[in-house]
């Protein structure tokens, strides 16, 4: 029902983005509103990346990005490698190239990391 995913979205963004849901920047984000998976995103962005929220601010877009295939990959990978935090953009925006040649790590090593984390944020659910 979109009238119970628009109205926990539009408090998402007011609420905890602080951003008018009419902003064109937010447009973007009306074609999937899922307020709890945006959440998720946001959460992790802060917490286990260190970005602050005005800096996810000024690139909310990037919540229109896949959590599980790109940002939580990357952001696991420049976390537990203790790597430089790269832009923002660079945690979705950018193809893998350019994000490995941001954080200083081969490709196929990030390949090789992303593979592994899946496979533990797997076993991770059955045991949960």
């Amino acid at each position: 029902d979109q009238q119970r995913q628009i109205a926990p979205f539009v408090r998402f963004l007011r609420e905890r983005m602080e951003l008018d849901p009419a902003d064109t920047s937010c447009e973007c984000l009306y074609a999937y509103p899922k307020a709890e998976e945006f959440e998720i995103t946001l959460n992790f962005l802060l917490t286990e990346c260190g970005y602050t929220l005005a800096v996810i601010k000024a690139e909310v877009d990037i919540l229109a990005y896949s959590f599980q295939q790109c940002i939580q990959p990357r952001g696991t990978l420049v976390r537990r490698r203790a790597l430089k935090q790269p832009p923002l953009a660079a945690l979705a925006k950018w193809d893998d190239q350019r994000f490995c040649s941001a954080v200083g790590v081969h490709p196929d090593e990030y390949f090789t990391f992303q593979k592994r984390l899946r496979i533990e944020l797997q076993a991770e659910t059955k045991r949960a």
